[in-house]
């Protein structure tokens, strides 16, 4: 997502005549990867895309999930028709969308695991594949999942959300997560060069903090390593997760010195004379 309404005004242009493309510009300022989480809802149509396409520089990436009808509601079985469609509909992005991100039920277990082997080995070349498991068997010993990803070159993307299960919620954004949000075991293991992470932090900007230090230090050696990670950070309301991202890259760079900047934000609205 690149538009929350509490980032109006402040992180990208808020009501008025800018369009979604104008918030997804204002957010290429602040960040220069975006988790697709609309496209696990609904595939989007392909002029939507060209917008999106044209809204940001060639060097920003949009990680997709691919939908739901695909993963949730179909489990990778008779999913011909809908890929076809969502992937004639991302393509105006290129190289942008070149990681596919396959977000699993929980249900979805390690006796599933040859279902996942064929979509994976059915899938056009040219891409890259990254899969996120919900099931808590596949933590238990995740050395067969391990070795369907490898067969393919697809990352497993960890989904820590320890942090956040530290502590019992202490707000309404929080209480509404803690109902929502999955309870995953802490997973640090990178299987690519292009590693991707999510990471669930709390209202509160210093046990967020806390609580991300050691994806700091996986990142920074995954740096030094050569690869190129991703890294999403999140918080109950993600009010301020742009800024947080950022805050979290300084982090990293501090351990990194050569890993390039992000890019300066654009200001926000009209500049005035006073």
């Amino acid at each position: 997502m690149w538009n929350l309404k509490s980032w109006q005004g402040r992180f990208v242009p808020g009501t008025g005549p800018f369009t979604a493309g104008d918030r997804l510009r204002a957010y290429s300022g602040w960040c220069n990867a975006v988790e697709g989480n609309t496209t696990f809802y609904a595939t989007p149509t392909r002029e939507t895309v060209q917008g999106w396409a044209a809204s940001v520089g060639p060097d920003f990436r949009f990680i997709l999930k691919i939908p739901k009808v695909i993963t949730h509601e179909r489990r990778l079985t008779d999913f011909d028709d809908p890929l076809r469609v969502f992937l004639d509909a991302i393509e105006p992005l290129g190289d942008r969308a070149s990681t596919l991100w396959i977000q699993l039920p929980g249900s979805f277990a390690p006796a599933d695991l040859p279902v996942l082997a064929r979509f994976l080995r059915s899938m056009p070349s040219g891409r890259r594949y990254a899969v996120e498991v919900r099931h808590p068997a596949f933590f238990d010993d995740p050395r067969a999942l391990e070795a369907v990803l490898a067969g393919v070159g697809a990352e497993w993307v960890p989904f820590d959300t320890t942090t956040f299960f530290t502590a019992p919620p202490t707000s309404d954004g929080e209480r509404d997560a803690w109902n929502k949000k999955p309870r995953m075991p802490l997973r640090t293991r990178a299987l690519t060069d292009r590693p991707i992470v999510r990471y669930l932090g709390r209202d509160d900007t210093t046990v967020t903090v806390e609580g991300w230090q050691r994806w700091v230090r996986a990142v920074a050696s995954w740096l030094r390593e050569g690869r190129t990670p991703t890294v999403f950070v999140h918080t109950p309301d993600n009010a301020d997760a742009p800024e947080l991202c950022r805050r979290f890259h300084d982090e990293v760079r501090a351990l990194v010195p050569s890993l390039e900047p992000l890019p300066t934000p654009e200001p926000i609205g009209p500049l005035t004379l006073f």
